[in-house]
């Protein structure tokens, strides 16, 4: 029975340090910086999330490259700035999607717990968090995490022995950190009102503020400013009907702690139903004509 349980043992010890060697492997071959080299005419970055993703068609705007992705928190913005800023010294301005919701804690359970954004983020991430972020990350959603980075080398493997095989096999397009998503649904608006009546009479709370996520806003302004990159918040339009029991929250936060970063706000863009996929999102239709009015500013940036 001894012998059983210490050959388990070090059947097992072998498993976690293959394992955390795969961890690594891959980790090495997605730090080839030559992945994240841009074109050198896309001095301007725009980070976030879907509201960010869904809104601006970059490949109509000269110099700007849309890298926001549906749930990103800032602690993923965060991680793939210090890389890409790295990488491209070109880049002068860096746009952050900054709306009420991010700075809403609710938020959390649904990009960190109720669905399974943490076990694709972890995947999508890992190589460019450092420990300390990685533990933030598994702490507040262990059992996501934690299955994300038991299966990381299997999703990954394909892309890392590429890579490894050839060095300039991998472009920025493969790491899948974010881009213009194109998404022609209409909104169906009693559907999105039913949804959140059911939300609010779930006594869910949505007044308060976000802590963990506005202190990687802070780092991420900290990162651009260390770097001479100039930091704008905006916030893309949203329907009217978009419940805002946040927005004090928000705008307590915009004022008492990033009085000194430019706030541009689309907030009250007047646009039909039919440019929005639902409350908080605007589709195709309403990309077209946001993109062109998100040129003006970009144009001077």
């Amino acid at each position: 029975m001894k012998k059983l349980v210490t050959r388990l043992l070090v059947c097992l010890v072998f498993i976690v340090l293959l394992h955390f060697s795969s961890l690594s492997f891959v980790a090495h071959v997605f730090s080839n910086n030559d992945i994240y080299r841009l074109d050198t005419s896309k001095t301007v970055l725009l980070i976030g999330d879907s509201h960010v993703e869904m809104a601006v068609n970059d490949s109509g705007l000269k110099n700007v490259r849309n890298i926001a992705q549906a749930a990103d928190m800032y602690i993923y913005s965060y991680g793939k700035l210090k890389k890409l800023l790295n990488v491209n010294p070109h880049v002068k301005t860096v746009i952050i999607g900054c709306g009420a919701h991010n700075f809403q804690k609710y938020m959390s359970n649904v990009f960190l717990i109720n669905t399974n954004y943490t076990v694709t983020k972890m995947q999508t991430y890992y190589h460019v968090l450092p420990f300390s972020d990685l533990s933030g990350v598994v702490s507040r959603s262990p059992s996501q995490a934690i299955t994300g980075l038991f299966w990381l080398p299997r999703e990954k493997a394909r892309l890392a022995i590429s890579g490894f095989v050839s060095a300039n096999s991998l472009s920025f397009n493969d790491m899948n950190w974010g881009g213009f998503a194109y998404h022609d649904g209409r909104m169906d608006k009693s559907n999105n009102l039913l949804k959140y009546a059911a939300l609010k009479a779930g006594g869910n709370d949505l007044t308060s503020v976000w802590d963990w996520q506005i202190d990687y806003l802070h780092r991420i302004v900290d990162l651009c400013r260390n770097k001479g990159v100039h930091v704008v918040f905006v916030r893309m339009p949203e329907h009217k009907d978009f419940p805002r029991e946040i927005e004090p929250g928000f705008q307590m936060v915009l004022k008492q702690q990033f009085s000194d970063v430019p706030f541009i706000d689309y907030l009250g863009m007047e646009l039909p139903d039919s440019c929005f996929y639902d409350f908080d999102h605007l589709n195709c239709y309403g990309s077209v004509l946001f993109t062109d009015t998100f040129r003006h500013l970009t144009d001077t940036l």
